[in-house]
């Protein structure tokens, strides 16, 4: 299995055995997070005929023991779950050349997916801002820069795990008195997706920044389940002021405002 360096970013390779060896000084896995790995499911065959799951071992070691041990041991392919199988796909688009990625073909061979499944994959990705898809078939994707950020820093995984803590830890440290409605997040988040496409329109000619700002958009629309009207609206202010300093051009700053003008769902 290949494992990669949380701090350093080193790849190497190691044994299955070597990853869950708890007598050493430090866990590997505090230190280095799996991006390879294809090992299987060891099973016991007892004397009556039942299976006891007995440990994860690298395929080429299981399919050596189940040779020199054929009614002792067998072995069962791993199922992945939907996250797993996610941070492989967005790794693999981050990786890909020349540039984008055909996710339902590569999610059909690499897991044998269902149809209903692969399009679970497409559509995460782009609700979660993680890939975008280019044009038709919406299933060509190309990573976004929130999803480089991503699997620079952990992969989806751990993104998933931190986004969960840090709602749980917000929803107990802040409690606003002027909550958004469910109507009104979706009133929001519809302004935010019109503003999103008029800035697409705009030939801006700066494709980091203009990526960068759709992530933040993104962002505005989690705050919603977060902030409270006011805090929200004066984030979004902050936002306005962020862009405008060089970043977008006059007529960008011009949609932005005349999106949001007069809003009464900002108003508490």
């Amino acid at each position: 299995m290949k494992i990669k360096h949380k701090l350093t970013g080193d790849e190497i390779e190691v044994s299955r055995l070597k990853w869950d060896d708890e007598y050493l000084p430090k866990r590997l896995e505090d230190v280095y997070d799996i991006i390879e790995e294809d090992s299987v499911l060891v099973r016991k065959i007892l004397d009556n005929g039942d299976r006891k799951p007995y440990r994860k071992f690298d395929r080429d070691h299981a399919l050596r023991m189940v040779k020199s041990n054929p009614m002792k041991y067998d072995f069962i392919e791993i199922e992945l779950t939907e996250d797993e199988k996610l941070d492989i796909i967005l790794r693999e688009l981050n990786n890909a050349y020349p540039g984008y990625l055909y996710v339902i073909d590569y999610a059909n061979q690499k897991f044998n997916s269902s149809t209903r499944e692969e399009q679970i994959f497409v559509d995460r990705l782009r609700e979660d801002n993680l890939a975008k898809s280019l044009g038709n078939p919406d299933h060509r994707m190309q990573i976004t820069t929130k999803g480089i950020k991503v699997v620079q820093n952990g992969g989806y995984l751990k993104w998933v795990k931190d986004s969960q803590e840090k709602g749980e830890n917000e929803r107990t440290a802040y409690q606003p008195d002027d909550k958004f409605t469910d109507n009104d997040r979706d009133a929001v988040s519809e302004k935010l997706d019109e503003l999103s496409k008029k800035l697409e329109r705009l030939e801006m000619g700066q494709k980091l920044i203009y990526d960068d700002i759709i992530d933040e958009i993104e962002e505005l629309k989690t705050l919603t389940k977060v902030l409270g009207k006011k805090n929200w609206t004066e984030t979004l202010k902050g936002k306005f002021i962020q862009w405008g300093l060089g970043e977008l051009s006059d007529k960008g700053i011009e949609l932005i405002i005349e999106t949001f003008k007069d809003e009464k769902l900002l108003k508490s």
